[in-house]
């Protein structure tokens, strides 16, 4: 029976992906699959993984579907007893499934939250992450820094052709765990470059992602047969105030503003509305920030774009 196995989606990956698979196949650890989602690659994507000729690789060549059903796909071919994603620029630590089944074996536990450190090709390695907060809101959205067992991701699914798939799919995993366990190591390096997908602008338009995500997320938890508790409400609540907010901010940072900007916008603030009856408007945990961001979002409500985006700046320029 495999132990692990390691999604990984690729779209024309030529530049890093030998490096992400190398990072993978040192490990002493060896009970493990790696599938890789070739997302109709242009490249040599495919050329590069075939040349490796390791049988713990599985090539899974789509046309290009996108990072969501990409890694829905990935899920389907996965057979062992727990699951890990990878991007395929990133890299593992050598002894990520060493430390990963030592931690199985003392709490069996069935969602595991580990460190992971930023680096660029490997020069100024700098720790940004999660210090320990197991929380829905605060173990960060990021699928590749935890280890989910197979029991539970078979029960959820990435929301289909959207671009910010991984926001609900942890907080959806953490809901079903009987435990969470964090682990104080780094684990996992991501790699900062030009051309990372979550550093480029995108269209106004393509933030309302989010909200298809956040409404999969609110569906699924409406649906569970079990109670929820208020603590965990609440992270939820927090969760999506803040992620919108956080949307909301990267329009009025990127984008010029126009009717289909501010539509996007009404649009945002309109959804936060909705919620409001399940989910209290709390998008931080401090009352200065929160209160801020409360202001920012009435502002949009209120169809007052141009000073919402003179407050935003504002608010920048006085950090």
């Amino acid at each position: 029976m495999i132990k692990f196995s390691i999604i990984m989606t690729a779209y024309n990956a030529e530049k890093y992906i030998i490096e992400c698979v190398h990072s993978i196949l040192k490990n002493d650890y060896t009970n493990f699959e790696l599938i890789i989602i070739n997302d109709g690659s242009s490249d040599s994507t495919e050329e590069l993984i075939n040349s490796l000729n390791d049988k713990r690789i599985r090539l899974i060549n789509t046309e290009h579907i996108g990072n969501a059903n990409a890694k829905n796909t990935g899920i389907t071919y996965a057979t062992g007893d727990y699951i890990l994603f990878i991007d395929s620029d990133d890299l593992f630590a050598s002894n990520i499934l060493t430390i990963l089944t030592n931690e199985i074996e003392q709490s069996h536990a069935d969602l595991f939250i580990f460190q992971w450190a930023l680096f660029q090709s490997r020069v100024g390695e700098s720790e940004v992450s999660p210090q320990g907060n197991i929380s829905i809101d605060g173990m960060g959205t990021a699928v590749w820094n935890k280890l989910y067992s197979h029991a539970i991701i078979k029960q959820i699914s990435f929301p289909k052709d959207t671009i910010f798939e991984d926001v609900a799919f942890s907080a959806q995993a953490f809901l079903r765990a009987d435990q969470v366990v964090f682990i104080p190591r780094v684990l996992y390096y991501y790699r900062q470059h030009k051309a990372s997908l979550t550093k480029m602008g995108h269209e106004p338009e393509e933030h309302l992602d989010i909200i298809t995500d956040f409404s999969c997320l609110i569906k699924d938890v409406n649906s569970l047969n079990f109670t929820i508790s208020s603590a965990e409400l609440s992270q939820i609540g927090i969760l999506i105030h803040k992620l919108v907010l956080d949307h909301i901010k990267s329009i009025l940072r990127e984008n010029e503003m126009n009717k289909n900007t501010f539509t996007v916008l009404n649009d945002l603030s309109c959804f936060l509305k909705q919620i409001s009856f399940q989910f209290k408007p709390v998008y931080s945990k401090n009352r200065i920030e929160n209160l801020k961001a409360k202001y920012l979002v009435l502002l949009i409500r209120l169809h007052l774009y141009r000073l919402a985006t003179l407050m935003f700046n504002w608010k920048n320029i006085m950090k």
